[in-house]
């Protein structure tokens, strides 16, 4: 018997609004005026980690131990399960709207993701993001090598690595 943990990140584009649902870590963001912003909340015990302040910041949870260990996904025991996150929002809130597998954001950083997305043609996002989480080494920064919870080292492409990007104003769909 073998049960699958499974995280989940999806967008339901309508005319007017988007809703963006999650569970576990994958994640969703939006870019609106070249901002990048993280959207979905993940599951993870390096996320409860960051939010009670065990961790110093967003950059030093990527590199947590318990980074990819979940507290909430799909294939969990339902009577444990608490509810996905829910956000929803007006098409004119986003000009891009970025759905991540954790392989993607593992191996790069929220300045990673925005330097990528503002130096590729808006048709090669998710390509040119999936390609550079596949071969990017991710190290601690130097300013969190005493940090007890970090990995010394993350390689890239250690996990499913996944991205889709939604352009809304020229109405087209990128997927890798």
């Amino acid at each position: 018997y073998t049960t699958l943990f499974r995280s989940l990140v999806c967008a339901i584009v309508g005319k007017n609004d988007t809703l963006i649902a999650n569970i576990g870590d994958s994640r969703a963001y939006i870019i609106k005026d070249g901002k990048l912003k993280q959207i979905s909340r993940e599951d993870t015990v390096a996320q409860e980690n960051l939010e009670k302040g065990k961790t110093p910041n967003k950059e030093a949870s990527r590199f947590d131990m318990r980074s990819n260990e979940l507290v909430q996904c799909i294939g969990m025991d339902r009577r444990e399960l608490k509810h996905p996150h829910f956000e929803t929002l007006n098409n004119n809130d986003y000009d891009m709207l970025l759905l991540f597998s954790d392989g993607v954001t593992d191996c790069l950083s929220d300045d990673d993701i925005a330097v990528v997305c503002k130096k590729s043609n808006r048709q090669e996002v998710a390509k040119k993001l999936v390609e550079k989480a596949i071969r990017h080494d991710s190290i601690i920064p130097e300013e969190f090598v005493d940090y007890e919870n970090l990995n010394s080292y993350i390689q890239g492409g250690k996990d499913n690595t996944t991205a889709v990007a939604y352009l809304p104003k020229n109405n087209e769909e990128i997927d890798r």
